[in-house]
């Protein structure tokens, strides 16, 4: 899968922020080396610590390139939009270089992997699917809904409010189980059923509100076409177990064997 899931988003993210090619390789196993850091020792924090330094020094001097020449990537953008008169300053977008990196590069391949492995194990769908490709984008959804590339999410809580009975104060640090929401009975008929037709589907693994995520669409049309791709080309696709980093954050592909027939 390496060759579809692992290069197309890593192609598409590093394009659109402006990252030689030649670069691409050497920041995705920043990113994978990031996510598979699991735990919470000194040693894991301080692995963190100096892999998103190395993320964030590559951003600036990116950031200061295109300060000087911009060519119209969204680096450029993000170096000289001003929001109230203030731009972004050094602090503020190395961050966010790399929440944009690492979201682009990594999300995208896992949702991918797992759709791969759904339509391996039900041949059927893939067959329908092959027949009717309007049907993707409700498949690409469900599976958003039982495979979050995304594990966790932290938020602070703005105020004291009260969550089903539940006390929280201003200050407390909440985390929600993104897996668990998209399977809220109260919400979702068979929640634990891959229903590829399921309408409407709220899941949450894109986000909600003022954190929804700012390239799912873009997710959402990479996955679409790559499959279609897939689908159009191949009779048959059987995938292998998926080996992931030892992440709590984020469900990371390490690889996952995918053998086709034409």
């Amino acid at each position: 899968a390496e060759q579809l899931a692992g290069r197309l988003p890593l192609r598409v993210i590093s394009s659109l922020l402006g990252i030689p090619e030649q670069d691409e390789e050497r920041l995705s196993s920043l990113s994978q080396r990031m996510f598979a850091q699991a735990g919470a020792n000194a040693d894991v924090q301080r692995t963190r610590m100096e892999v998103a330094t190395q993320l964030k020094a590559y951003g600036r001097e990116l950031g200061r390139e295109r300060r000087g020449h911009p060519t119209g990537d969204i680096v450029s953008v993000l170096v000289h939009t001003e929001v109230d008169g203030q731009r972004l300053d050094d602090d503020q977008f190395e961050a966010f270089f790399m929440l944009l990196f690492n979201a682009g590069a990594e999300t995208t391949r896992s949702l991918l992997c797992h759709l791969l492995q759904a339509l391996s194990t039900a041949p059927e769908l893939a067959h329908a699917l092959r027949r009717d490709h309007t049907a993707l984008p409700l498949a690409i959804e469900e599976c958003a809904r039982l495979e979050s590339p995304v594990v966790q999410l932290r938020r602070t809580a703005t105020r004291d409010t009260l969550l089903h009975e539940q006390g929280i104060r201003a200050g407390d640090k909440v985390v929600v189980l993104l897996a668990s929401a998209n399977r809220d009975e109260t919400v979702f008929t068979d929640a634990d059923t891959f229903d590829p037709r399921r309408t409407p589907n709220p899941h949450l693994s894109f986000g909600v509100g003022a954190h929804f995520c700012l390239g799912a669409h873009i997710a959402r049309m990479q996955i679409r076409l790559a499959m279609q791709a897939v689908l159009q080309r191949f009779a048959r696709i059987e995938c292998g177990p998926i080996r992931y980093e030892g992440s709590s954050f984020v469900r990371s592909v390490v690889s996952m064997p995918v053998t086709v027939w034409s």
